[in-house]
């Protein structure tokens, strides 16, 4: 499977978090970390790529908005808004070609 095909088991994971979240408004941290550390160990392959393949967008914008829009009114999913926080700072670090371990919390980036 190359890096532009359809990723089966990245559709599982989103089934099992966001999907899950957004049909029957059950929030499983555990699912969303899987799908969060699925998608770095997946980013180095797009970091040098000037296309990012749109199942990969759609599941990180999908991520943490069911999680914005839930928070609203399930009391259980605010505390984890800080989530759909990693997902948005995913998508900028793919957009800006690097992964998850290039920065370091607490640490200035040199550019």
């Amino acid at each position: 499977m190359d890096e532009h095909s359809f990723d089966p088991q990245l559709e599982e994971l989103e089934k099992g978090a966001t999907d899950r979240l957004l049909c029957a408004e059950v929030y499983d941290h555990e699912a969303f970390e899987s799908l969060y550390e699925y998608l770095c160990s997946k980013a180095p392959t797009f970091s040098q790529s000037y296309v990012l393949p749109k199942q990969i967008l759609k599941c990180i914008r999908a991520a943490s908005g069911a999680i914005r829009s839930r928070a609203e009114y399930l009391h259980k999913v605010k505390p984890h808004l800080p989530m759909a926080d990693k997902f948005e700072m995913l998508l900028d670090q793919l957009i800006a070609g690097e992964t998850c371990d290039d920065r370091v919390p607490g640490t200035p980036r040199v550019l």
